[in-house]
């Protein structure tokens, strides 16, 4: 079986999108990071960590299929999709318009509860992977604290609440440039701890 690590994004991405589920997977794998920390930075404003996460990666998943090389960077490209998602996801538990369909249990033929929960690699999601998904993106956080000048602490406090770039310049005092290339530095910073693990 091929080593799927080693194959570059471009690669992958076009196995994902002919339906390979290794390279999917390890696709999920690589941007699993990032799409926790987004989680998590809705999760601070909406409390529902396992469902946007989910959402997140379902996102994600459009994301491979619609991805255009040629339209530009699949991370930023994805990153985009899976906030979408996760938006979409807020607005629509803020409106109650599934609450019928989410608080109901479904039976089988059978007359037995049937507890159905979709992943994006096919397998059930648990509360133990929802538990290590979101230790990985508190983690990611605390390594990103001893990273960051206190600016950029206090941005992404802010960021982590939902604020926008000219909502955090005009709460911290400082000039709309200044808070987008903190934001920026953020991001970068948040890279680099991600490709190092």
């Amino acid at each position: 079986m091929p080593d799927y690590s080693t194959y570059d994004e471009e690669r992958l991405i076009q196995l994902a999108k002919e339906k390979d589920q290794m390279a999917l997977q390890q696709l999920l794998s690589n941007y699993q990071g990032l799409i926790s920390q987004i989680a998590l930075s809705f999760y601070l404003l909406t409390g529902d960590y396992d469902d946007l996460a989910q959402e997140g990666r379902l996102g994600f998943l459009s994301a491979i299929e619609n991805y255009d090389k040629s339209r530009g960077d699949f991370t930023d490209f994805s990153m985009l999709c899976v906030r979408r998602a996760m938006y979409r996801a807020m607005q629509a538990a803020g409106r109650k318009k599934h609450a019928p369909l989410n608080e109901s249990i479904s039976y089988d033929a059978e007359g037995g509860e049937e507890m159905l929960s979709a992943s994006v690699d096919g397998q059930a999601m648990n509360p133990e992977y929802a538990l290590l998904d979101q230790e990985k993106a508190t983690e990611l956080l605390l390594s990103l604290d001893r990273e960051l000048s206190s600016l950029e602490k206090r941005v992404l406090e802010l960021m982590l609440e939902g604020a926008g770039y000219k909502h955090i310049a005009k709460t911290l005092g400082i000039t709309d440039k200044q808070a987008d290339n903190a934001i920026q530095r953020i991001r970068n910073k948040t890279r680099k701890l991600q490709k190092r693990g």
